[in-house]
C-alpha cells in the first residue's frame, strides 16, 4: 500500500491523482486510515519511520546517510534535465534524455514532446523545490540493504511529464528481485493488453468541417479510423454532415469540442474570444446539436467525450462540462492550466467524476518548416510513448481561412503519409479511433489493481471498450 502526504493540500491533491492514475485507488492508503500498513511513502520528506520499504520524495533534497546515484543533472546551460545512466532500471525505459524547465515547437503555446513546464524559481507547486547550479543533482536514488529512497527537485515531482514512467517503474518493478528485494506494487499500463504501443489522431474542427474530407480519405485509405472534434456554432452543412456520417461508418468518432470555442470554455467572460453562457451551457448545446447530426443518419452515436478549445481547462469549466456531460476531455498543454496537463490518463484533480487525456502533440506546417521541413520531432515524441507505454495523441485542423503554416493540401497530405509510415513500422500498435481511446481510457480509469497474497487482483468497473487492460509488475506485463 502507498501513503501520500504532503504539507500543502494542493501538493497533496495534484499528487494523489497523479498517483491513483498509475495505482488505482485501491493502493492507496487514506491518510486517516491509521491502521493500514504502508510500504511504499511518497511526499515532501523522508519519514524517520524504516518500515517504509520504498521514499519517494518530491521537493528538498532528503536526509538520507549513504551515496545516492544521480539520475538526472541541471544541464550545462540550466535549462533544463539531463538525464544519465541508460542503463540504471529508473532511466532504461526512457527515450528522451533531456527535458527542459520550458519547451516550445510553436509560439508559446504547444510542447509535442508531451510535458509541462518546471518553474526554476522556488514558490509553486511546479517548481525546483531548490535552485542549483549547473552540473548539480536534480534527481537521485539512494539504496539500502533495506529501502531505497528516490528523489525529485520538484514540489509535484514529473506528474506531468515521460519521466513519471520512473515514478512507475521505482513502484512496481524496481528491486522486486535480488539479495534484499523490496515490496513492489502492480501498475495499470496505459496500453491495452496485447499491444506495444496506442495511437490516436483527430482533426480540431474550428471551422469549415467538410475541408477535412481529404485527410480522412488518406487515413480511411491506410485503414485507420479517423476522428473529429466539431465546433457547433458554424454552417454544419449537408456535405459536412455527410462527412460526419462517412467517417462513423468507418469506425471513426465525433466528439464535442464545444459550441461556440470560447475560452476556458467560456466561464472567463473578461477573456479575449468569444463569449457564451459558461461551461455547462456550451456542453449541453454542443452534445445536442452533435447527437441531432449524428442521428440524422439513423445512427445513435453518444456524445459524451470532447477535446477542450485551446486545451484551457479551469478547475470551474471542468466541473461545468461535466454538468454538461461531458464525461471525460482531451486537454493539456504546456501554457494551459498546469494541473490538468498529467503524463497518465484518468480521474482529474479537483473535480470529482471526470477523466482526461493529454494531449499536446500537433501536427501543423508551422512546425514542420522550423524544423527545416523535418518530422523529426514527431518521430521523437512517437518512440517517447512508445517507451513509457503511453497512449500517443496527436492532432491537425482543417484547412480553412487559416492554412496552420501549411503550403497546400499536397504538401500536408504528404507529411500525414510519412508520418503514418512511421507508426506503421511499429508492430502490434493500436490505431485508435477518439472515442474509442477515451472508451478504454474510461475503463481504465473505473478499474483496481491490487496484490493479494503473491496475486495481482485487478477489478474492472466499466465496459465501455473491448479491449483488455494490462499490468506491469515485478519486470513482467500481465494481461487481463
Amino acid at each position: 500500500m502507498i501513503q501520500i502526504q504532503f504539507k500543502d493540500s494542493i501538493t497533496q491533491e495534484l499528487v494523489r491523482q497523479a498517483v491513483i492514475r498509475s495505482v488505482s485507488g485501491a493502493q492507496i492508503i487514506a491518510n486517516k486510515n491509521v491502521g493500514a500498513s504502508p510500504s511504499i511513502f511518497i511526499g515532501d520528506h523522508c519519514p524517520d519511520d524504516r518500515h517504509y520499504q520504498k521514499v519517494i520524495v518530491f521537493g528538498p533534497t532528503p536526509r538520507v546517510s549513504g551515496t545516492p546515484t544521480p539520475l538526472a543533472t541541471l544541464s550545462g546551460s540550466g535549462a533544463g534535465l539531463h538525464f544519465t545512466f541508460a542503463e540504471h532500471p529508473l532511466t532504461q525505459n526512457l527515450y528522451l534524455r533531456e527535458r527542459f524547465f520550458e519547451r516550445y515547437d510553436f509560439a508559446r503555446e504547444w510542447n509535442h514532446l508531451g510535458y509541462g513546464r518546471i518553474d526554476p524559481t522556488p514558490g509553486t507547486p511546479w517548481s525546483v523545490a531548490s535552485k542549483e547550479v549547473a552540473g548539480a543533482t536534480m534527481i537521485s536514488v539512494w539504496d539500502e540493504p533495506g529501502r531505497s529512497v528516490l528523489w525529485y527537485n520538484r514540489n509535484v515531482g514529473p506528474i506531468d511529464g515521460f519521466d513519471w514512467r520512473m515514478i512507475e517503474d521505482f513502484i512496481s518493478d524496481y528491486r522486486a528481485t535480488g539479495v534484499y528485494p523490496l515490496t513492489s506494487l502492480p501498475v495499470l499500463s496505459e496500453i491495452p493488453a496485447d499491444c506495444t504501443a496506442a495511437v490516436t489522431f483527430r482533426i480540431d474542427c474550428d471551422e469549415n468541417i467538410e475541408s477535412g474530407r481529404p485527410l480522412f480519405e488518406l487515413y480511411k485509405k491506410r485503414g485507420h479510423p479517423f476522428s473529429l472534434a466539431v465546433k457547433t456554432n458554424q454552417p454544419i452543412e449537408a456535405g459536412s454532415v455527410k462527412l460526419m456520417q462517412e467517417i462513423l461508418s468507418a469506425g471513426g468518432s465525433v466528439v464535442s469540442h464545444s459550441h461556440t470555442h470560447a475560452c476556458d470554455w467560456g466561464e472567463s467572460p473578461d477573456r479575449p474570444g468569444p463569449k457564451s453562457k459558461g461551461a455547462k451551457w456550451e456542453a449541453e448545446t454542443s452534445r445536442e446539436i452533435l447527437g441531432r447530426v449524428l442521428e440524422s443518419g439513423g445512427r445513435h452515436f453518444p456524445v459524451r467525450y470532447a477535446v477542450s478549445p485551446f486545451h484551457q481547462n479551469p478547475e470551474r469549466s471542468v466541473r461545468g462540462i461535466l454538468e454538461g456531460g461531458l464525461e471525460a476531455f482531451v486537454g493539456g498543454i504546456i501554457c494551459n492550466d498546469p494541473e490538468y496537463l498529467m503524463a497518465r490518463a484518468g480521474f482529474v484533480p479537483f473535480v470529482k467524476g471526470s477523466v482526461s487525456h493529454s494531449q499536446q502533440c500537433m501536427l501543423h506546417g508551422d512546425s514542420y518548416h522550423q524544423a527545416g521541413n523535418s518530422i523529426s520531432v514527431y518521430e521523437a515524441a512517437l518512440e517517447s510513448a512508445l517507451k513509457t507505454e503511453t497512449f500517443f495523441g496527436y492532432l491537425d485542423h482543417p484547412l480553412s481561412s487559416y492554412q496552420y503554416g501549411w503550403k497546400d493540401e499536397a504538401e500536408r497530405l504528404k507529411v500525414h503519409t510519412d508520418f503514418l509510415d512511421l507508426i506503421a513500422s511499429k508492430p502490434g500498435l493500436w490505431f485508435a479511433s477518439l472515442s474509442d481511446t477515451l472508451d478504454f481510457l474510461w475503463d481504465r480509469a473505473h478499474s483496481s489493481v491490487s496484490i493479494m497474497g503473491d496475486q495481482v487482483q485487478l477489478t474492472r468497473g466499466s465496459s465501455r471498450s473491448l479491449k483488455s487492460l494490462a499490468v506491469r509488475w515485478k519486470g513482467h506485463r500481465l494481461n487481463w
